[in-house]
């Protein structure tokens, strides 16, 4: 019987065929076997973690194999922070050697310094304190410094602390030991409580009120009034001296009144100001105040009251209400006056280019309307979409897909930072995610972002390309910066609503842009 041999060239064939189908396979079954091995280990981290929050030394019966894993440091870690109070200084030394420069590192950096804080371990403290912490710990280190028997200086470390308006509470032991050296003159807490005046920290200025003389004490306290009760501050004013702090109190409380009684709050005005000598300043700001809320609430004489502030008064804010008042009642010619009278820089901004358009065009001068409306219509943005419909003119949409190479992502993927975000993310904690993407986005070329952004998106991570416009990534992909998640979800849900599920999406992604 003859047997059939094929000829030497399709044997070879065959051979090169079963070859590539040999190695596909073994991919494949790479591709699962890395797979399955990447579900075993977060099941393993749950296990480990959950342990290591607890203080349980037996996180480590379920690492074995998390060595390589990317939120390994994340378990030694927890472990030590939920025994801190019982640990001393050779464990933490060990880990933030190895670890110190990674956010679990730096999180227990700072609670070790919190537990040497307790512990007044000053020398402990001032070994393990790095600048760049927060100013909790800037506070506590000079804390430390005093309690190892250094003097106190008022020197740039303790004025740019006290410079701040607002500080922690880990920062009043500090304060305190400041205070009773005499370094807080009255002149420094006065600073102090009008820069805390104007950023409206009431508990600061209630806070330093204790430490001024006590007919000072008085005066301070009805800046915090100005700030919390102002309608009760405004009728106070009545019997306050016509001191320089009276009026500042009073101007601040007359307009927090003109917020929610503007009516009223013009009435105490006319009252006041022939008790207390105001400035011009200080009317201007009060005057400005009483404009704006009734131009907020669209009442008939808001915008006369806006026209009648002095130049030197108006700003970007008032110009603004102007055109919005005049527009809500469509007269076109104060619109285009209003516009024409603010800065060069806000009147180039794309919203006041659009309605200067629509006030020439109302106002018969079509020609330079339609060259601006043009000129709008170039960018694919909110004012040009609406230029573009007055002129009936296509949108200026200009898709481009944002396409990497595959070795792009695959190198992304190994900077490490981003290895822990998107484990974070697989594990369904979007808080540790985001805190680990925001420390290596810095780090990252223009490329690595674009990559990042992508394998996000892919991952049904779809906000990050959101996140990221604001450096240029991806801003010509829409199905990046527009991603429709959850389809048959928000079709249905909508659906049932009666909500068109364009205005759903279009809501998501304003309002919470996915995340």
């Amino acid at each position: 019987m003859e047997v059939f041999m094929p000829k030497p060239k399709v044997l070879v064939q065959r051979l090169a065929w079963y070859s590539v189908v040999l190695l596909a396979l073994a991919t494949a079954s790479a591709g699962c076997a890395q797979a399955a091995g990447l579900t075993t280990q977060r099941a393993h981290f749950r296990q480990a973690y959950a342990l290591a929050l607890q203080g349980n030394v037996h996180w480590k019966s379920y690492a074995g194999d998390l060595q390589d894993y990317p939120l390994y440091p994340y378990l030694q870690a927890a472990w030590l922070q939920a025994r801190i109070r019982l640990l001393g200084p050779g464990l933490i030394i060990a880990y933030l050697d190895r670890y110190g420069d990674l956010l679990p590192g730096k999180a227990l950096r700072r609670s070790w310094l919190n537990a040497l804080v307790r512990r007044k371990n000053w020398a402990g403290y001032l070994r393990f304190y790095q600048p760049g912490l927060g100013i909790s710990y800037d506070c506590q280190a000079l804390q430390a410094r005093a309690g190892l028997g250094k003097s106190l200086h008022f020197d740039a470390k303790l004025q740019r602390i006290w410079s701040r308006t607002a500080l922690p509470a880990a920062c009043t032991p500090l304060l305190q030991l400041a205070h009773s050296e005499g370094l807080l003159s009255p002149v420094r807490l006065w600073a102090r409580i009008e820069r805390a005046t104007a950023v409206g920290q009431v508990a600061t200025i209630r806070t330093l009120a204790i430490w001024l003389p006590k007919q000072q004490q008085v005066v301070a306290l009805r800046f915090a009034q100005a700030l919390t009760t102002p309608v009760v501050a405004s009728k106070a004013a009545l019997g306050w001296p016509n001191t320089r702090r009276s009026r500042v109190a009073a101007s601040l409380a007359l307009q927090r009144y003109a917020r929610t009684d503007d009516a009223a709050a013009g009435q105490a005005y006319s009252s006041l100001r022939r008790h207390l000598h105001f400035n011009r300043h200080q009317r201007a700001r009060i005057e400005v105040a009483l404009a704006l809320f009734q131009a907020i609430d669209f009442k008939p004489g808001a915008l006369a009251a806006l026209q009648t502030l002095p130049n030197w008064a108006q700003s970007p804010v008032t110009h603004a209400w102007q055109v919005r008042v005049a527009l809500a009642r469509q007269n076109w010619k104060v619109v285009h006056t209003a516009i024409t009278h603010m800065s060069g820089s806000q009147r180039r901004q794309r919203e006041w280019q659009y309605f200067d358009a629509r006030a020439l065009a109302a106002l018969g001068d079509e020609k330079v309307a339609n060259a601006r409306f043009v000129e709008l219509a170039r960018q694919a943005d909110y004012w040009g979409f609406l230029a573009a419909d007055r002129i009936q003119a296509p949108y200026a949409l200009c898709p481009s897909k944002l396409a990497l190479p595959n070795t792009a992502l695959q190198a992304v993927q190994h900077v490490a930072g981003l290895a822990r975000s998107f484990a974070w993310y697989a594990l369904g904690n979007l808080q540790s995610a985001r805190r680990e993407w925001q420390a290596v986005w810095p780090q990252l070329s223009r490329s690595q972002r674009q990559a990042a952004v992508l394998l996000a998106h892919r991952r049904g991570w779809v906000d990050r390309a959101i996140f990221a416009l604001g450096q240029g990534v991806a801003r010509n992909d829409y199905a990046l910066r527009f991603p429709v998640s959850l389809r048959e979800q928000i079709l249905g849900d909508s659906r049932v609503a009666g909500v068109d599920p364009v205005w759903t999406l279009s809501i998501i992604r304003a309002e919470s842009a996915w995340s």
